[in-house]
């Protein structure tokens, strides 16, 4: 039926397993049963699917810019390099859909379930992406720039590589999700519970995780310069050469935090504490407000270098 135009809502549904290219604008399929239909590179911009069943249906490639699927059905559908550009999905379910290369930005959903999604390379930037369910989705390379993801769940979700700059992740759930290279360059991770999320070799810079809680947190090789870090809980956390330069630690806790060979120039370490932390292989030379009191109990040896006067 490629290319035709099927106007008829009833004739529609019913051919629902050969829609393949159809053109379907503005086309009102509000609550209709669509599961398993065969709508690869249809054109559904702007259509009505509201509490659609669109379970297991091939989207792929499909255009559903500016659609509404608010409360459809997605479970295991195939939305490969689908087009989801500002539409509307809120209270929608994706659980287990492969949605590869999908196009998210500027969409609204809240509260949708991708727990066990496959998002690859997905863009969802810009989009407003709140208290959604992305337990164990796949989120390799995923853009999540500049999005709010406010109380969004991704425990055990894999972020590898993945966009988060200037994120708001305020009030999301990161436990055990993996986060390894991902950017995160002024993201918004205050008072976040971060213990047991992989963050090595992640960038970091200029992010607030002011009272976040770091704890036994791998952080080598991350970028923190200018991050915010005040208050942070960062007790035994790796952040062997770490570059922390102009990064704020006022306050933080850094009790048996490794800092070996990291870069620590103009760091702020007013009022932080170091007891147990492993300063060998460290230039400390030009960090700022560091007072020997500090760094008594520190582990330290003759390759530990100091600011003068200390």
């Amino acid at each position: 039926m490629e290319g035709d135009v099927l106007p008829d809502r009833e004739k529609l549904i019913a051919s629902k397993h050969d829609l393949s290219g159809t053109e379907l604008f503005g086309v009102d399929l509000s609550g209709a049963d669509l599961s398993g239909a065969n709508l690869v590179k249809a054109r559904l911009t702007e259509a009505d699917l509201r509490g659609a069943n669109l379970k297991g249906a091939d989207l792929e490639g499909a255009d559903l810019i500016r659609a509404n699927l608010s409360n459809a059905d997605l479970t295991g559908a195939n939305l490969e390099k689908t087009v989801f550009n500002s539409a509307l999905l809120d209270g929608a379910k994706l659980t287990g859909a492969f949605a590869k290369g999908a196009l998210f930005s500027w969409s609204s959903a809240c509260k949708v379930s991708f727990r066990e999604a496959n998002l690859t390379e997905a863009s969802m930037n810009e989009a407003r992406i709140r208290d959604c369910d992305f337990v164990g989705a796949t989120l390799v390379d995923v853009n999540f720039d500049i999005s709010d993801l406010r109380g969004c769940d991704f425990e055990e979700a894999n972020l590898r590589a993945a966009y988060l700059n200037g994120s708001n992740l305020v009030g999301a759930n990161l436990k055990n999700s993996n986060l390894q290279e991902a950017y995160l360059v002024q993201a918004n991770l205050a008072e976040q519970d971060l213990t047991n999320v992989n963050l090595k070799s992640s960038d970091l810079s200029k992010a607030n995780l002011g009272g976040a809680n770091l704890t036994g947190v791998d952080l080598s090789g991350a970028k923190l310069t200018e991050t915010k870090l005040k208050q942070a809980n960062l007790e035994g956390v790796n952040l062997t050469r770490a570059n922390m330069l102009e990064a704020n630690l006022t306050g933080a806790n850094l009790k048996k935090a490794v800092l070996k060979k990291a870069i620590l120039s103009d760091t702020n370490f007013k009022k932080s504490k170091l007891e147990d932390a492993d300063l060998r292989d460290t230039d400390l030379r030009y960090v700022d407000n560091l007072e020997s009191a500090q760094i008594e109990k520190a582990v330290r040896d003759e390759t530990t270098q100091l600011p003068p006067g200390l």
